[in-house]
């Protein structure tokens, strides 16, 4: 499994999500990448409507994290 950043642990603990994963079961990890996604498709676009904005690449960055 990757390490998380403190700015990825930061965000995960503020949604009330664990930072450690390895004891969660595939639902429990659905839900976090459910979530997280959502919070990426309703705000964190960019201006220009082309990609992510920071705060979109951090939520991307925490689901590219969680395990397969």
């Amino acid at each position: 499994m990757k390490s998380l950043t403190k700015a990825q642990e930061n965000l995960l603990r503020t949604l009330g999500f664990p930072v450690a994963f390895e004891n969660l079961d595939d639902a429990e990890l659905m839900r976090i990448e459910d979530a997280l996604s959502n919070e990426i498709q309703t705000h964190s676009i960019n201006e220009a409507s082309s990609g992510l904005d920071d705060y979109g690449e951090l939520y991307r960055s925490c689901i590219i994290a969680l395990p397969d």
